[in-house]
């Protein structure tokens, strides 16, 4: 049976073993990352694989807007485990997060991954941008 559609954002916080690269007493040990229902079992290629793209402009390379707000920042070190777009579950999940920040940056780095979402619906993406990942297709 499938599970029915969430009505509100949910919060799931987990305990890990810690980073064995981390330094004792580094408080910028957390990971952090918001993840998105994408279409349910959809069988469209055209749109799988616009949504590919679509999620690859989002977070590949240092002209994304992902990579801009998170990265740059200077939060955290790197996006966190899983970024991305995942296709192989039932519903598509695209997640996105930033991993060695500190438990205060937890949401900061969640609104910031909400305005950057804002942000591009309003404004789009730039041509080149889209044209380079055409590009990289053919």
């Amino acid at each position: 049976a499938s599970e029915s559609d969430w009505t509100e954002p949910r919060r799931v916080t987990v305990e890990c073993a810690p980073d064995p690269t981390a330094s004792e007493g580094d408080a910028k040990i957390v990971t952090s990352a918001v993840a998105y229902k994408m279409n349910s079992g959809c069988d469209d290629p055209l749109e799988n694989l616009t949504m590919s793209i679509v999620c690859h402009l989002l977070t590949s390379g240092p002209n994304s807007p992902f990579y801009k707000a998170l990265i740059e920042s200077g939060m955290g070190s790197a996006y966190s485990t899983g970024t991305g777009l995942d296709l192989s579950p039932r519903d598509g999940i695209f997640s996105v997060g930033l991993r060695n920040i500190t438990e205060e940056d937890v949401l900061n780095v969640e609104s910031t991954i909400l305005s950057v979402m804002e942000k591009v619906i309003e404004d789009g993406f730039p041509v080149d941008q889209i044209n380079a990942v055409l590009h990289q297709l053919e």
